[in-house]
């Protein structure tokens, strides 16, 4: 649905953790991020967190706009499709893996090998 309305999307090929696609949206400066997971809940309560401009959860007001416009649009009938591979081919889905980049973003943060020869938990 966001593809078919002409908004770029950076879709990742596996699963990511959720720090990583929060690196992922400053990285891109990506507008947000929509993450399908169950957090740190069992996986029958998977639902979507919606992720701000920089990273962090979308406040209250903004999910709150999002479930209005659903709630309009879902049942006038007004969601616009677009198949997964039309999307890809035209450029406007673009298949995106951050987790090299988040990984020598940490490496640069800290000392990876120091902190795993330390056996902390």
């Amino acid at each position: 649905m966001i593809a078919a309305n002409s908004i770029k999307v950076f879709l990742c090929p596996q699963a990511a953790p959720t720090p990583v696609i929060s690196y992922g949206i400053t990285d891109k400066k990506a507008g947000g991020a929509i993450i399908i997971t169950a957090s740190h809940n069992p996986g029958q309560w998977n639902g979507f967190k919606v992720k701000s401009p920089d990273g962090a959860s979308a406040p209250t007001e903004v999910i709150t706009e999002i479930e209005k416009n659903v709630a309009r649009l879902f049942p006038a009938g007004q969601v616009v499709k677009i198949p997964l591979q039309e999307a890809v081919k035209s450029g406007t889905i673009q298949y995106f893996d951050i987790m090299p980049e988040y990984k020598s973003r940490l490496q640069s943060l800290a000392d990876i090998e120091e902190l795993k020869k330390s056996k902390l938990k």
